[in-house]
């Protein structure tokens, strides 16, 4: 104190006074309850009791001054203060009980003017004859949750000592002065020095905090707030562990609640805020006023726990952070340099308030019933324990920018399921619990059930010859000047059938196809199909290291080739050049009849489709002719592809997306226009192919899309636009929806059969991020850690079962049991794809894409594991180290590859001569855009 009787603050004073600077709304900082009194009150008594409680409680007496360099405060004597008193009693009693909620709720969203009133308000309202509610409002500078429960247990003292006694017990209460003279004292002792290096150790790292919402705390504006009633029978319950488990009820409830974040985040460590009444002695523990502090918890949890080893951290945690809880939180964010809006070391936190608030007023009982609890950043959790005879309450204060009071009911209704299946069943492990409730579960498996449909068991070779005998003469095939009908290519392709039956070529055999963009692409892939041999498409502009390692993998029986591509390799299998001469003159003398049908069964491969691989090399991926017949029939379902419909198939045939180009208009009538190589690469080449031959459905990636909407957007106005393999930006969506006639997005990996979910993207719903709901005899779901259901709105990984699950990797048994995994909701035996995609149930209930889980990202529609070119950098002697990152991801046209390479010795090669050397390795779309020598 100076001269002038004017005092220090104290650092948790400091600390309310610094955030009250700089908030608009200052009655964020005000907290409040009422007090229900069933029965008569004396307000005679009852103001004296008031009066002398303020008069007692110094903190209370309190102005605030501010100063040119500091803040100061100087307390006044409160002698003769008067609660106000309301009368409601003249309202039938639910509308006066209401009518006063309201009138609390208005009167706690009344800032206090710290510097010229008092930072407090207490009065009584009369609901009915035998009826009352008590209230109490403080500014947080002068009480904390503590200092107002002696407040109250102060007030009834009093009152039930004039009826009995008629004259007032002494005073409890300390003095506030000491709570600030015995903070100096703290922050000058070697127990502040040793509470500051526990905490700075503990957060020598400084993890992601926990919270329910994906995005950074905004300034608080205003508070929302959810309550809800535990119930006797889940409050019985939590008595009843506690005693069996040998706990502390504040304990259970943090530790069932960390469960439930641990889960709802699947974080591994869960940091949560811990508000403590930074009062170490009972001296402290009897001075009214403001010493609260919120710590955080650092808590490490799995799946693998159950409720027994989660207790036993809570309790080590807990107590420690008791034992340096007067440590202030400000100070610790200083000394860790936290100091710009929106960053903290934890954004939820959990308090248990189970102060003493409950008793009698004479012989009226009283229960107390919270209203507001101060500042929110994210979300604080409380659990209200304030009378034995009444139930535990839920609630939740919530920053409002970043909670809607819908989204804190579903919460306090997944976490009381949370807490009455962990009670009930305390050896369970914490992994296993279900978070969704039983309508969320519900309305997942309704999506899933939709898809089911029985189809009939057809080959592609099927669906085509019947689409031959109904249109014979429609258009099937463009090439540049060459036009072939359906019987055309019909015959075209037995003929090569034909040939290479009677070269022994027989069903499962697998033949890889090696061919230019032409005719021989499209008649080859039909002849494979009809005789039950299995294709391995590869695109002659990828490396020879790459196609030498495909065929060398994939050891196919045949390779059928140009004599357009070259490469220099030697092939164990017999090789096949279509366009030669003599080989022409062949084929083309074999029968132009179907051959003899071959039986096919449904799980027989169709295909072997080589994509990039984490462990440096290519992977095959097998897929069945029924999963091929399952895709083929769900996209007709949503596209509804009609005879003198064009297709312009512009994939290449190494991506798997080029069989919905290819064989999607052959079963349905619609005709295929085969861009050449050049015209793929070229916005203004293709945007002249498709008027010229008047293209209604297009498939591409969004860069393929971007380039058409730069270069030629009115290209668009006759086309069902289809869009998948990359993020697609917002903007680039509104423009394709505002110039095409249908915009479709898609998503599927090629593990699951090309495309998986579809969306159609409209004026009205541009949501870029949807990829929709799963397609035909498909299932969707979205995952935690524990292979469990995650709630609408919250991240997990992407899983998908159901008919396009290709039977695995090639001659890869580990790695197909890692990808293809027991499907937990299906029936015995089904499997679920593990895409390592992060996604979301979006409150519509289409899947939302949020990214990767992994190493892999997309470029240009390209899927590619970042993985795959370090390991092919490392495979070269001059190399010690690699890693490639990819950036850009908010934009198709500059998402790009940056590789980071470091030498064994230093200056030995430059970043040109490591392009050129990767170039032998890996395709062009795998190639780092900046190759950076560190």
């Amino acid at each position: 104190m100076n001269k002038d009787g004017y005092y220090n603050l104290t650092s948790a004073q400091f600390g309310i006074w610094s955030f009250n600077e700089i908030i608009e709304n200052k009655s964020i900082n005000n907290i409040s309850e009422y007090f229900i009194i069933d029965g008569d009150i004396n307000v005679e008594y009852f103001s004296e009791a008031v009066r002398k409680t303020v008069e007692e409680a110094e903190a209370l007496h309190s102005r605030f001054y501010k100063f040119d360099n500091c803040i100061k405060q100087k307390f006044f004597s409160i002698n003769n203060y008067e609660p106000k008193i309301i009368d409601y009693s003249d309202f039938r009693e639910e509308i006066a009980l209401q009518k006063a909620k309201n009138f609390l709720l208005v009167t706690t969203e009344q800032p206090f003017d710290i510097c010229e009133e008092l930072p407090f308000e207490i009065l009584l309202i009369k609901i009915a004859e035998n009826k009352f509610l008590y209230f109490h409002c403080y500014h947080h500078i002068a009480m904390d949750g503590l200092g107002a429960s002696l407040i109250i247990q102060r007030v009834i003292s009093l009152y039930n000592a004039y009826f009995i006694e008629g004259s007032p017990p002494p005073s409890p209460f300390g003095k506030f002065k000491e709570l600030i003279d015995g903070d100096i004292d703290y922050r000058n002792s070697s127990r502040f020095i040793c509470d500051r290096d526990y905490w700075l150790n503990l957060f020598a790292d400084i993890p992601a905090p926990a919270s329910l919402v994906n995005r950074i705390a905004p300034p608080l504006k205003t508070i929302i707030r959810h309550r809800v009633s535990l119930g006797y029978e889940l409050t019985d319950l939590l008595h009843k562990k506690a005693k069996e488990m040998n706990c502390t009820l504040p304990n259970l409830l943090i530790a069932i609640t960390c469960v439930y974040l641990h889960r709802m985040t699947g974080l591994s460590e869960v940091i949560v805020g811990l508000p403590v009444t930074g009062r170490l002695g009972r001296k402290e523990r009897i001075i009214p006023g403001l010493m609260a502090n919120i710590l955080p918890m650092r808590l490490i949890l799995s799946p693998d726990l159950n409720l027994k080893m989660v207790l036993a951290r809570v309790a080590k945690q807990v107590m420690t952070v008791l034992r340096h809880q007067k440590y202030r939180y400000e100070d610790l964010c200083r000394d860790l340099k936290i100091t710009n809006s929106g960053e903290s070391l934890y954004r939820i936190s959990i308090n248990v308030e189970s102060f003493n608030n409950g008793g009698y007023f004479h012989q009226s009982k009283i229960l107390p019933c919270n209203i507001a609890n101060g500042p929110v950043s994210d979300l604080n959790i409380f659990f209200f324990d304030y009378n034995k005879e009444v139930p535990l309450t839920l609630g939740f204060d919530a920053n409002s920018e970043l909670y809607s009071p819908e989204q804190l009911s579903e919460h306090a209704s997944r976490m009381l399921k949370i807490f009455y299946d962990l009670l009930t069943n305390q050896d369970a492990i914490i992994g296993s619990l279900l978070l969704l409730n039983d309508n969320e579960y519900r309305n997942l498996e309704i999506i899933n059930n939709k898809t089911l449909a029985s189809i009939p068991f057809l080959t592609l070779t099927d669906c085509f010859e019947d689409q031959v005998r109904k249109f014979p003469n429609k258009s099937a095939l463009y090439f540049g000047d060459i036009s072939l009908t359906y019987v055309q290519l019909n015959e075209k392709s037995n003929k090569l059938g034909h040939y290479l039956l009677n070269q022994h070529f027989l069903p499962n055999d697998t033949v890889a196809l090696l061919l230019p963009r032409t005719v021989d692409l499209i008649v080859a892939l039909l002849a494979i199909s009809k005789i039950g041999a299995t294709y391995i498409p590869l695109d002659p502009d990828y490396p020879e290291e790459r196609l030498k390692y495909i065929i060398e993998t994939a050891k196919p029986k045949l390779v059928l080739t140009s004599i357009n591509v070259n490469f220099n390799f030697c092939l164990d299998a017999l090789q096949i050049q279509l366009d030669d001469i003599n080989t022409s003159l062949l084929v083309d003398s074999q029968s132009i009849h179907n051959p003899i049908r071959v039986v096919t069964t449904a799980n027989q491969a169709a295909y072997i489709l080589f994509t990039s691989g984490s462990t440096g090399n290519p992977k095959g991926v097998v897929i069945t002719h029924h999963s091929l017949t399952n895709f083929l029939y769900a996209m007709q379902m949503s596209l509804q592809i009609k005879p003198g419909n064009r297709i312009l198939a512009v994939t290449t045939i190494g991506f798997d997306i080029a069989g919905l180009e290819i064989f999607l208009p052959l079963v349905n009538g619609a005709s295929i226009t085969l861009a050449s190589r050049d015209t793929t690469r070229d916005p203004k080449l293709l945007a002249s192919e498709i008027v010229r031959n008047k293209i209604t459905h297009l498939q591409g990636t969004p860069a393929l899309w971007q380039g058409l909407v730069e270069y030629q957007p009115n290209s668009l106005s006759n086309l069902t636009a289809i869009v998948g393999g990359d993020s697609l930006p917002t903007n680039l969506a509104e423009r394709m929806v505002s110039l095409a006639h249908r915009v479709i997005q898609v998503y599927g990996p090629t593990e699951t059969t090309i495309w998986s979910t579809l969306h159609e993207l409209t004026a009205k719903s541009v949501q870029p991020n949807s990829i929709g709901l799963p397609i035909l005899n498909t299932q969707i779901y979205i995952l935690d850690t524990a292979l469990q259901p995650v709630p609408v709105g919250y991240p997990g990984e992407l899983y998908i079962a159901g008919d396009g699950l290709a039977l695995g990797y090639l001659d890869l048994p580990t790695m197909t049991s890692e990808r293809f995994v027991a499907n937990p909701f299906g029936t015995a035996g089904q499997r679920m794809y593990r895409t390592g995609d992060l996604a979301c149930w979006g409150s519509d209930m289409n899947v939302n894409f949020l990214g990767r889980v992994d190493n892999q990202v997309k470029i240009r529609g390209y899927r590619i594991e970042l993985g795959e070119i370090e390991n092919t950098f490392l495979k070269s002697s001059l190399i010690k180290n690699a890693l490639v990152i990819a950036y850009g991801k908010e934009s198709v046209s500059n998402k790009y590859l940056v590789a980071y390479v470091v030498l064994h010795k230093p200056n030995s090669c430059s970043s040109e001569e490591l392009n050129k050397w990767l170039k032998k390795h890996l395709p062009d779309y795998m190639l780092p855009a900046v190759i950076m020598i560190v």
